[in-house]
C-alpha cells in the first residue's frame, strides 16, 4: 500500500536533488518509504515502477519484478582540489632559546706570513751573573755585556748606534731571573751618559726592593733602543 504523502514531505533537501539526477524524472509520484536512512556504505535502495512510483528499501532484493532496483549515492564525488591560498602573514618571533653548550676546540690554525722587521735600533735579553751574555736569537745590534758589580751591567752597541741618542726601554725578563717571584717585584734600571762605562749602557738590577733588597747578580732583563 503506497503513502499519500508526496515524497518531499520525507525526504532531506540534498536526497531530492540526487533521486531527481539519478532517474531524470521530470515528476515524482507517490511514493512508499521502507526507509530513509542511508546505508553503512554510504548509499540507498530504492525499487522503481516503470510508471516513475519510488519506493525505498533497506536492500536491492526487496524489488517485485516490476521494479528496478535503483542504488542513490548520498554524497557526489569530490570536485578538483582548488587552487592553493595565498601565504598566510609571516608570525611573530618567538623568544631568543637558551644558549647551546660550547663547541670542542678546533684545530689549530696554519702559522701566518712573517711581520715586516721591526723599527728599533738595537736590542738584546741578558742573562746575569757574574759572566753575563746574551741571548743570541734574541740579540741585535750589541757587541758586548760585562759585569761591573752586582747587580750592575754594561752593555756596547755596535759601531754606529748611539745610545745618547735613543730612547731606552729595561725590562724585567722573568722567565730567565732565578729568583723566585713572590710579592715584591723586581726592578731594573739603567743609565745614559754614565762614566763606568762611556759609549755603552749601565743596567743596575735590584731584586726585592720593597723590602729593603739591593743589586742581585740573579735577575735577568731586556734592554731595547728605538
Amino acid at each position: 500500500m503506497f503513502l499519500s504523502r508526496p515524497l518531499t514531505a520525507r525526504l532531506r533537501p540534498r536526497l531530492l536533488v540526487g533521486v531527481a539526477a539519478g532517474l531524470a524524472l521530470s515528476a515524482l509520484g507517490t511514493v512508499a518509504l521502507a526507509t530513509d536512512s542511508p546505508s553503512s556504505n554510504g548509499t540507498i535502495t530504492a525499487c522503481v515502477k516503470k510508471n516513475g512510483q519510488v519506493r525505498f528499501v533497506s536492500s536491492a532484493s526487496q524489488c517485485k519484478r516490476n521494479e528496478t532496483a535503483t542504488v542513490f549515492n548520498v554524497n557526489g564525488a569530490s570536485g578538483p582540489p582548488g587552487p592553493p591560498g595565498p601565504p598566510g602573514p609571516t608570525g611573530p618571533q618567538g623568544p631568543q632559546g637558551p644558549a647551546g653548550p660550547q663547541g670542542p676546540a678546533g684545530p689549530q690554525g696554519p702559522a701566518g706570513p712573517t711581520g715586516p722587521a721591526g723599527s728599533a735600533k738595537a736590542y738584546a735579553v741578558v742573562i746575569p751573573g757574574a759572566t753575563p751574555s746574551f741571548v743570541a736569537s734574541r740579540t741585535k745590534n750589541f757587541d758586548s755585556v760585562t759585569h761591573l758589580g752586582l747587580g750592575t751591567y754594561c752593555l756596547k752597541p755596535s759601531t754606529g748606534i748611539d745610545p745618547n741618542g735613543s730612547a731606552v726601554v729595561v725590562g724585567l725578563e722573568a722567565q730567565l731571573s732565578q729568583l723566585a717571584i713572590g710579592s715584591n717585584v723586581l726592578e731594573v734600571y739603567d743609565y745614559q751618559g754614565n762614566t763606568d762605562c762611556p759609549g755603552a749602557i749601565e743596567v743596575v738590577t735590584v731584586a726585592n726592593p720593597q723590602s729593603g733588597g739591593g743589586g742581585s747578580d740573579k735577575v735577568a732583563f731586556t734592554l731595547l733602543l728605538t
